[in-house]
This record gives C-alpha cells, sequence and structure tokens, in this order.
C-alpha cells in the first residue's frame, strides 16, 4: 500500500489531484481485495486438499472467527521496558517511531529546492529509523525496546491507514475512471494470483500453500494483511512462513526501498519516457529471476503438488486443543 501511496503522491504534480485519488483507490482496493480474495482462496484450497493445517473453516480457532479472544486464552501483547516514573513505556515506544518519521519528513522537504525532486518521505524516514537502530544497537540499550509494543503501534498505524484511505476516496474520480481503474485492479489480482498458482505452488516442497498466502497477502496490501491470511490457514504458524518472509525482507529490503524511490524520481523527471523504462527494467529483472531460480532448482514448475486429506491431516499432526475448547470439552 506504501508503494502505491508514493506513486500517487509523486504523479499528483504531473497530472493533477486526480491522479492523487486514483492512487488512493488502488491502494485500498489492493489492502481490502487482498483480505476478502484471501479468503476466498483459503475456502478454495481446503476444497482441495492444499491445506495442511485446517481443511475447513470450522477447524479454526474461535478467536479467528469472532475476532474476540476468550478471557481464558487472553495473553499479554506488551510489557514495561522502562519505569513510569519517567515516561509512559508506550509513548516511549511511539516516540522511536515518530522522531525518525518526522526527521525523514522535513529532510524531505528540505531536499527540493536542492535536488529539484522531492524523495518520498517514507524512504529519508527509513533512512532515520536505520540511524537510530545503529545508535541503539551500538549503545546496547536496544534491550530496552519491546517488538510486541512496536507490533502494535504498526498494527494501529496500518488500521487508521485503511480506514483513511476508504474515508478519502473521491467517488466523482472513481466513477469518471472506473473502466481503466477496474482494468487495472482486476490486472493486479491476475498477477498475484498467476504468480500464486504457477510459481508459489511450484516454489516450496512442504506446506506451500500456507507460506504463499503470506506472500498474497504482502503483495495484495501489506505484511499484516499476509499475516493475517497465514494465522487463518496455520492458527498455530507450523510452516514458518512467516519466519522466511522475514529472512527474506532482509535480502528484498533494499531492492523495495530501491522500487520506491528511483521510479517516482524516473516519472517525475522523465515524464514520456520515465514509465517505459520502469516497466521494461522491471519486467527484465522478473524473467531474470525467473531463469536463475529454474537453474538453481528453486522453482521447479513440473513438480508434483502436495494435497493433504482430512484423514492425513488428523494423522499427520494433530492441532493442539486451545485452553477454552479444552473447557468446552470438560
Amino acid at each position: 500500500m506504501g508503494q502505491q501511496q508514493l506513486l500517487a503522491r509523486h504523479m499528483k504534480a504531473l497530472v493533477g489531484i486526480e491522479a492523487s485519488a486514483l492512487g488512493y483507490t488502488t491502494a485500498t482496493v489492493g489492502l481490502v481485495g487482498g483480505i476478502i480474495s484471501g479468503v476466498a482462496i483459503i475456502n478454495w484450497g481446503a476444497r482441495k486438499g492444499y491445506t495442511h493445517y485446517v481443511t475447513s473453516p470450522k477447524d479454526l480457532p474461535l478467536s479467528m472467527k469472532t475476532g474476540l479472544v476468550q478471557p481464558m486464552d487472553q495473553q499479554e501483547s506488551t510489557k514495561a521496558t522502562i519505569s513510569t516514573i519517567c515516561m509512559d513505556p508506550m509513548a516511549f515506544h511511539l516516540g522511536l517511531v515518530l522522531v525518525p518519521s518526522l526527521f525523514g519528513y522535513m529532510l524531505s522537504k528540505a531536499l527540493v529546492p536542492v535536488i529539484g525532486v522531492e524523495i518520498p518521505a517514507f524512504c529519508t524516514a527509513l533512512l532515520f529509523g536505520f540511524i537510530v537502530n545503529a545508535v541503539m544497537n551500538k549503545t546496547h540499550s536496544d534491550k530496552y525496546i519491546d517488538r510486541g509494543s512496536i507490533s502494535r503501534i504498526s498494527g494501529t498505524s496500518t488500521d487508521f491507514l485503511m480506514v483513511s484511505g476508504i474515508g478519502s476516496l473521491q467517488l466523482g474520480i472513481v466513477v469518471k475512471y472506473a473502466v481503466p481503474l477496474i482494468v487495472v485492479c482486476v490486472a493486479g489480482f491476475l498477477t498475484n494470483w498467476l504468480w500464486f498458482h504457477f510459481v508459489g505452488k511450484h516454489s516450496s516442497p512442504k506446506d506451500w500453500f500456507e507460506r504463499n498466502m503470506m506472500v498474497w497477502g504482502h503483495a495484495c496490501g501489506v505484511a499484516a494483511t499476509g499475516v493475517m491470511l497465514q494465522r487463518i490457514c496455520d492458527p498455530e504458524l507450523k510452516s514458518r512462513g512467516i519466519e522466511d518472509s522475514g529472512i527474506a525482507d532482509l535480502i528484498n529490503r533494499p531492492i523495495i526501498v530501491g522500487l520506491q524511490v528511483i521510479p517516482p524520481v524516473l516519472m517525475t523527471s522523465m515524464a514520456t519516457a520515465g514509465p517505459h523504462i520502469v516497466t521494461w527494467v522491471c519486467f527484465a529483472i522478473v524473467v531474470a529471476m525467473g531463469i536463475v531460480a529454474y537453474a538453481c532448482k528453486w522453482w521447479t514448475p513440473k513438480s508434483k503438488v502436495q494435497t493433504y486429506s482430512q484423514t492425513a491431516v488428523g494423522k499427520v499432526e494433530e492441532m493442539p486443543i486451545s485452553r477454552n475448547d479444552q473447557g468446552k470439552a470438560a
């Protein structure tokens, strides 16, 4: 979703406010549509026998069905790493997120008169975030950072981002460009489905479906969408798809940052040739990655896809009963 927003901001300088509104619209469609389509794909996969850890929506924990965690299953999501005498722990962690963001925004605006192009504030904020992270690691103060608190701030920001994105939709512009907008969105979902079906299916010898639900959610919206979808089809996170995505993200991060910075700058400075350069370079990179993956046997398109029957799922690995279900059984 962040990439669409960055692109929308830079296109605003080229073709006006309408491009910005369309950018936010596609971002919202990707986020909401990724969740809805992801749930539909999980149901389809369960019927086909592709899911390893659930065979039907009835197997999902009660918290997944209702969104509410029963009192006996509730857990603490954060912990206090500093004394409340000096500052509230959540305010401390919120400052760790907001201060780099503020400096990144100021740097983005300050560079415009110098270089003539506005670098996305997200990228400059990410730079300051790396600096803060390096300083805290160097001074060994990283032990006072609670990852749970950071995750809660990230999740809250994502929720507000989705709601504000839906609320900022300009229906008049959406209706005006309805046909090209539908074509772009359908093409995006179709591309993700083709990748899911023909690439992802033959890239993981075990638990390919659960691992690729993380990829589907990330490709359609944000990483949080992928995490949510994977927890639906793999409630105990036994497929380790989230861990794999975290490791891959370390390698992908420089590429992602480059894709967030270079295309908007090219399309701003080279209005005619910029989009063509970006499009064909991205196509060439994807083709090159496919050749390398095939040569290294990371992608085996002729491999047989493993399926799981309902009986086999129970034999291979029994799903643990939650405390809530134990209470019901008693």
